[in-house]
């Protein structure tokens, strides 16, 4: 979690709303993000 949040700037809530549907190969779809968009797609290496 420590790694999500820190290599792909993730807050505390976003890593915690994850599920196994949000994890596609090296990105991770992200609903409802604090940034008040619709979605966010984060790029995990």
């Amino acid at each position: 979690m420590l790694e999500l949040m820190a290599r792909g700037g993730m807050r505390v809530d976003e890593v915690l709303n994850l599920t196994s549907a949000d994890i596609r190969e090296r990105t991770l779809a992200i609903k409802n993000p604090k940034s008040g968009r619709v979605g966010e797609v984060v790029y995990v290496l």
